[in-house]
């Protein structure tokens, strides 16, 4: 008898279910949907038999937190509209009156193939060194979103591997609570209560307790058909004890905290509960008793005692960690700040309150946080805490660019480690490690680190790092000019995540996907990428991945002429920026105004926009590379709206540019702007000498060559230098050229210089290359902007 195979997907008339993939498809194009609408769908799919009625809808999909009538039917309706079905016509899903809901249309189960090449994507091969990676024009902009997302994201890792872990030692989960109390003012006890457990039972080093905000993302994701929940999480995790809390309410003020302790099949599972009046105090009794049935050690100076003052504090803690797994640091920083002044040997307060100043912007403080949270780790005899801090230190390093500075922290807190960190700790130093050590070109210390990382997560299954490993393959093949490997590494942890329906590191696969088709000048594939990861984390409510998305995105388009398509995106960035009073966002979004008043021809708008992004910063930027990006573009615009203007902006270019380390840091851009100033004045020969000098000069961030072509035109232009014309042209395919402000300029001077048929050809290729960008929105749920006019008809400024 043949061995039955599971389905992979599921076909109803025009649509398909992927349920691994977490996709519904309408004549194979995806169908956008809120994670929720999906698990409705799933739930009534996989029930099909028979109906579902509320109670067991809401304790599944809500896990029995109190709903009402109205939440569930918008529910509904909007799963039925993704089916092009209705409460009327009930063709799919049917209301069974005194029952429920049931799923009613037909369906067929579609099988994986008979024969798959499952080795095939895993088999590596030695692809040749390609040139270096190519950059689009102002790329710094994507450079620097991606580095606040790297910095953000990435520490949740995939399994790749269902063998249990080789330490008999305790590797604990603690899933989301249950709050049954009925009492909105407790929901903070769903994610707060768990974190102040888990804090509370790794205090004494004996345990290895997983991240709470991982444990709840693993145990949101969508489970594999045939796998229960709790196999689920253990599997992804690698935990090998799980439990599960839960909050009743008894009488009025009297609640009963319990928790659900699981150890596998090899061990008895068992309850404890704890009463009283603070749900924050419960924890604190509770852990002494999960311990004490786990058979550890109990822990002589457990901190937040019994006492009132304790008690309130260990509530400010779980508030503050309620913040912080929701992603709202600047909400949680207060909690951990009054934590540090009243109970500053809590050194996981200490460690939150470092994350919360870097994630708004206080980095000084934040380093300045953790540098006194060392030394205090130090004394109270803690590695892994001294270690976790040297790791966030090299984390801080590598967002300001720093990555010498983060090989020396990370060398640190690996000696550290070495004393006693979790064997999670280690695998994330020497993975950061090998990234810093990439980013410096140093590959044999990327490479020595990526093996110790693989050695850790073998030995200790550490099944998350997987997609992790993967991203720092994918950042060293980038580093050796090899796109193709690079781009298979990123498609692995995609078909990871997707696999486990992770939506959060699908996010951030999507945008690393999308970062690398830019940087190869594939923009037109990039723009999906970006489209995708800006829903999701829309949907999500990861704000920082949104604006990098959509910063991003903006970009893009307006790199491709869609200059009316990337407004809701620039005004994402502006609202965002607004909403996180950051600095650095705002100047991001009056930048991208400029830019696209710039594309538009407004060169006078372009100046103003620049100026004040750079005045957004204030007067610490974040770093040089963003305040020198911000004066290029000021001097691109000054040569048309105020040429006077250029000499004090080559001026401050030029004392950034000398107090580098490298001398040559910014020659390319420091030579563009002297070639503006000299055009200005009238002096051919040092315009060309200059724009020859940038053409020479190391430029990374524009290996395409657009920002000197842009430079370039901008001169022929405005002073009717041929030369410099023929400069911008050499090496340039206007067929195949995927830069619309090139082909704009171009045609600017095609038609001053009275070459009709240049000018038509650089207009039609930037016209098809508006077209494609907003072919490439469609099938997102974003509404492409129609072209305007301007957009068709010939730029004569």
């Amino acid at each position: 008898m043949p061995e039955q195979t599971a389905a992979v997907a599921f076909q109803s008339g025009r649509f398909t279910i992927e349920p691994a993939t977490r996709r519904l498809l309408r004549d194979g194009e995806p169908v956008e949907l809120e994670a929720k609408v999906f698990d409705l769908i799933l739930l009534l799919l996989e029930q099909r038999q028979r109906a579902l009625d509320k109670r067991e809808l809401v304790e599944t999909l809500w896990r029995g937190r109190p709903v009402t009538d109205a939440a569930l039917s918008q529910l509904v309706y909007k799963a039925r509209r993704a089916l092009d079905d209705d409460g009327g016509r009930q063709q799919v899903i049917r209301t069974v009156y005194g029952h429920g809901l049931q799923w009613v249309a037909p369906l067929d189960p579609v099988l994986p193939p008979a024969a798959t090449a499952a080795g095939d994507t895993d088999q590596a091969t030695a692809p040749a060194a390609q040139p270096p990676r190519p950059r689009a024009h102002w790329r710094w902009l994507a450079a620097t979103a991606a580095i606040i997302v790297i910095t953000g994201v990435g520490l949740w890792l995939i399994p790749h591997a269902d063998a249990p872990p080789a330490t008999s030692a305790l590797r604990i989960a603690v899933t989301p609570l249950g709050n049954h109390t009925g009492e909105a003012e407790l929901d903070w006890t769903e994610r707060g209560l768990p974190a102040l457990l888990a804090s509370l039972l790794s205090h004494h080093g004996d345990v290895d307790v997983l991240d709470t905000a991982r444990v709840r993302r693993a145990w949101n994701f969508a489970v594999p058909e045939g796998e229960d929940r709790d196999t689920h999480l253990r599997r992804v995790t690698g935990a090998n004890a799980v439990i599960h809390p839960r909050l009743d309410k008894l009488l009025d003020g009297l609640y009963q905290l319990e928790a659900h302790v699981e150890r596998g099949r090899w061990h008895t599972a068992f309850d404890v509960s704890v009463q009283g009046a603070k749900p924050a105090r419960l924890a604190v009794a509770l852990v002494a008793r999960i311990r004490g049935r786990l058979e550890l050690d109990p822990i002589a100076q457990p901190p937040f005692e019994a006492s009132a003052p304790n008690a309130y504090l260990a509530e400010t803690f779980a508030r503050g960690m309620d913040a912080a797994v929701r992603g709202d640091w600047r909400r949680a920083k207060p909690y951990f700040e009054l934590m540090a002044r009243n109970d500053p040997d809590f050194l996981p307060a200490r460690l939150r309150l470092a994350r919360a100043q870097m994630y708004t912007d206080q980095q000084d403080a934040a380093r300045k946080t953790l540098h006194a949270l060392i030394a205090d780790a130090r004394r109270a005899g803690q590695p892994s805490e001294e270690a976790a801090a040297w790791l966030q230190l090299g984390l801080l390093d590598m967002a300001m660019r720093h990555a010498r500075e983060a090989l020396t922290s990370l060398a640190q807190a690996r000696t550290a480690a070495a004393a006693g960190a979790k064997a999670n700790i280690k695998a994330m130093i020497e993975l950061t490690a090998a990234d810093a050590a990439t980013h410096l070109h140093k590959t044999g210390d990327a490479e020595a680190s990526l093996e110790r990382a693989r050695h850790i997560i073998d030995t200790y299954h550490l099944r998350g790092q997987q997609s992790r490993l993967y991203g720092s393959l994918a950042l060293q093949a980038q580093a050796r000019g090899d796109a193709k490997a690079a781009e298979a590494a990123r498609r692995q942890s995609l078909a990871v995540d997707t696999a486990n329906g992770d939506d959060g590191n699908i996010v951030n696969d999507d945008y690393n996907l999308a970062v690398l088709m830019i940087d190869q000048g594939r923009k037109l594939e990039a723009v999906p990428l970006y489209a995708r990861a800006w829903k999701l984390a829309q949907q999500r409510g990861s704000s920082t991945v949104e604006l990098s998305s959509a910063l991003n995105l903006a970009i893009d388009l307006i790199n491709l002429g869609a200059i009316d398509s990337a407004t809701p995106f620039v005004a994402d960035v502006g609202r965002l920026a607004q909403q996180g009073h950051k600095p650095l966002w705002q100047a991001f979004s009056q930048l991208l105004q400029s830019l696209q008043s710039w594309y538009r021809g407004d060169s006078a708008a372009a100046l103003d926009g620049a100026r004040q992004a750079l005045a957004e910063l204030g007067s610490s930027p974040p770093n040089e590379n963003i305040v020198v990006t911000m004066l290029l573009v000021q001097a691109t615009a000054a040569l048309n709206a105020e040429p006077s203007a250029l000499r004090g902006i080559a001026a401050r270019i030029d004392r950034i540019a000398d107090s580098q380390r490298d001398s040559r840091a910014f020659d390319y851009q420091r030579a563009l702007v002297q070639a503006m100033a000299a055009a200005v004045k009238g002096d051919k020969e040092r315009t060309l000498a200059s724009l020859r000098a940038a053409r020479s000069a190391p430029h990374a961030d524009d290996s395409s060559l657009s920002t000197l072509r842009v430079v370039a035109l901008s001169i022929a232009v405005r002073t009717h230098q041929a030369a410099a014309a023929q400069l911008a042209q050499e090496g340039l395919d206007v067929a195949h050229c995927g830069d619309a402000d090139v082909l704009r300029l171009l045609a600017v001077w095609a038609r001053q210089s009275a070459k009709p048929a240049l000018a038509r050809q650089a207009d039609a290729r930037r016209l098809t290359l508006t077209r494609q960008a907003q072919q490439a929105l469609s099938g997102i749920g974003v509404e492409p902007v129609p072209l305007a006019a301007r957009d068709v008809a010939r730029t004569d400024r």
